[in-house]
Formats: C-alpha cells, structure tokens, sequence
C-alpha cells in the first residue's frame, strides 16, 4: 500500500514538471518511478514465495503429525507382539478345542441319555395303554 501512494504522488509531481518543462527532474523522477515498480514486483513475488513457504511448513508439520502419530502406533504393535507368545497361543488354542470337542461329546452323551428316558417312559406308558385297551376289550377290569 505504501509503494502504491508513492508510486501516486510520484506520477502526479512527474506530470506537473513536465507541464513545468523540468526535464531534468523529470528523467530523475521517472527512474525513482522505475524502482517503486520494480520493488512493488519483488514485493509481489516475495510475498508468494511467503504463501508457498507458508504452504510447506504446513505440510511438513501434517508430515510431523502423521510421522508421531505412526511411530505411537509401532510402539503399541511392538508391545502388543511382544506379549502375545506364538506357541502359548497355539498351545491354548489347541487346548480349547480339545475342551469344546469333549463338551461337545459330552452334551451329545447327554442328550441321548434324556432322549432314551423319554423314549423308555413314553414307551412305558403307551404299553399301559394297550394293556387297558386289551383288558377293557375283554371286559376284564383292574
């Protein structure tokens, strides 16, 4: 902003001695004017070289986050694969299934005992049945 009045005020006093027929001052004045634009562009340029600074700062401290955040991660997955012993698994797991296949044996023994109870006194009391059925056929009575 300030380059921009200067370069104004400086256009403005170089009009009015021309129109004085300073020539001199005015050759003097147009060269200041020469370097006012000149720093305005490199004002401009090194502004965007700030923006894109700015810019990769900021993604070299999205870079650092992500770099934290996966070293945290590691850390976890090593301590986690420290404590989990491979063969102890195994060995668990092996365990495990032999405990749920013997339950599983032990829930089907079971299972046919009850259905065998059930089939006995069903059988039992249809047999009463008959034999009341029979007997009352005959007109005997118990």
């Amino acid at each position: 902003a300030g380059l921009a009045k200067q370069e104004k005020i400086l256009i403005m006093e170089i009009k009015k001695n021309a129109k004085a027929g300073q020539m001199k001052t005015v050759k003097v004045q147009a060269k200041d004017l020469v370097r006012i634009r000149k720093h305005q562009e490199k004002f401009v340029g090194m502004t965007a070289q700030l923006r894109a600074i700015s810019l990769q700062m900021t993604g070299m401290a999205s870079v650092n986050t992500l770099q934290d955040a996966m070293k945290k991660v590691t850390k976890s997955m090593v301590r986690l694969n420290k404590s989990v012993k491979l063969p102890k698994l195994q060995k668990v797991m092996q365990e495990f299934m032999k405990q749920s296949e013997q339950m599983e044996m032990k829930q089907e023994i079971m299972g046919d005992a009850i259905e065998d109870a059930m089939d006995d006194v069903e059988d039992e009391e249809e047999a009463e049945m008959m034999t009341a059925q029979v007997l009352d056929e005959i007109g005997i009575d118990l």
